[in-house]
């Protein structure tokens, strides 16, 4: 059985193949670069053409397969930044606890030493010393002294027992932190058996292909191979300098009265490329003209058309952090903009390529796209 879909394309027109991204040395060589790609993106929207072709129910299959591992491999960097996280974690928490127990040694000591001091004395007591004393400046000194011991002998007496209550919390963090590791780890190896799963049946599927589906499922890849390519220069244009701290705080929802999300962050069956792929930010339903707002304060690094992504709007808010805005009917300002969160910087739209009037609101963090949705709700 064979399904019809209309699939429309940004073919990238560039020289040798697709642009290669260069790491910048410089802020100057990292905003000519990012110039570099605008224009770029500007001449690939020059160049979309309406494909049609034919997914059969095999095609149609290693595409839902390929969603599969997609997702799998997001997964599977996920846990292993978790893993890392963890395992940092715990060997910080192992040295707090070396730590603690030294100081809890030396304090132990000192008391041990004190308590064979007080056994040494024998029957002397601190009544001796206050009644030995020949005046009653001597009175008051002895007292005072007496008196600076016992807080001393119930300060290192409270210090070793913090300690120790210490050094048990620290145990506790530890022991809580290798059963988190043990569980993501067991997540890990689960994921990665299903993923080598997919990939079995999607070589399964790939080898019963007609020579007509291969010659259309090649076709396929070079159209993901570009759109990628198109995400990668688009997530570049997100970075900043590096050099300043993330401004903070909970992200302003960026389209005031409208709340629906109608697509998700994750991989979605994509509503023209009638293909699986990452949907890297989350689609809210606005009508035409609605206003769009900085979700938290910043400068504008672009303020352009990009493609796919029709009119949009990247801020930085400092600290590899970055939002973008997209598909806007007009954008209100311009590149270097110093905008605060709540400000309006653009209309909802429905320009590159979309289905109707929506903005798509993306977040990056050092160069990757996360799920805007914790930034929203301030669990970020």
């Amino acid at each position: 059985m064979k399904k019809k879909f209309i699939i429309i394309i940004v073919a990238i027109i560039m020289i040798s193949g697709f642009y290669s991204i260069t790491k910048a040395e410089n802020v100057s060589d990292l905003q000519a670069q990012k110039e570099q790609i605008k224009q770029e993106l500007n001449n690939a929207n020059e160049s979309l053409e309406n494909i049609q072709i034919e997914l059969t129910d095999a095609l149609e299959a290693i595409s839902k397969i390929e969603a599969q591992i997609v997702d799998g491999e997001n997964k599977l960097q996920e846990t292993t930044a978790q893993i890392e996280q963890l395992e940092k974690e715990i060997n910080e928490t192992q040295e707090k606890l070396e730590q603690a127990e030294k100081n809890y040694n030396s304090q132990k000591e000192m008391c041990e030493k004190r308590l064979v001091a007080l056994y040494e004395m024998g029957e002397t007591t601190y009544l001796d010393v206050l009644l030995n004393s020949k005046s009653m400046t001597d009175f008051i000194s002895n007292y005072y002294l007496i008196s600076e011991i016992a807080e001393y002998d119930n300060e290192l007496l409270e210090t070793i027992k913090r300690q120790k209550n210490k050094i048990e919390e620290i145990k506790n963090q530890i022991t809580q932190k290798n059963e988190n590791l043990k569980v993501i780890q067991e997540s890990q190896e689960k994921t990665l058996i299903a993923l080598e799963n997919s990939r079995t049946i999607k070589n399964s599927y790939a080898n019963s292909l007609t020579e007509e589906e291969q010659a259309i499922q090649k076709q396929i890849d070079e159209y993901q191979a570009q759109l990628n390519n198109l995400d990668t220069q688009i997530l570049f244009l997100t970075q900043g300098d590096g050099n300043t701290e993330y401004i903070g705080g909970e992200f302003l929802w960026p389209a005031p009265g409208y709340t629906t999300i109608t697509s998700p962050f994750g991989t979605r069956f994509h509503p023209i490329l009638h293909v699986y792929r990452t949907h890297y930010g989350i689609d809210i339903g606005a009508p035409l003209g609605a206003p769009i707002v900085a979700a938290n304060s910043g400068v504008v690094t672009t303020a352009s058309y990009l493609s796919s992504y029709g009119n949009a709007v990247i801020i930085d808010h400092g600290g590899g952090v970055s939002t973008i805005y997209a598909h806007g009917s007009e954008i209100l300002t311009t590149v270097g903009a110093v905008v605060n969160k709540g400000d309006l910087i653009m209309k909802a739209g429905s320009t590159g390529l979309s289905t109707g009037p929506h903005l798509h609101f993306g977040v990056s963090v050092n160069g990757k796209y996360v799920d805007p949705l914790p930034y929203l709700k301030g669990s970020s």
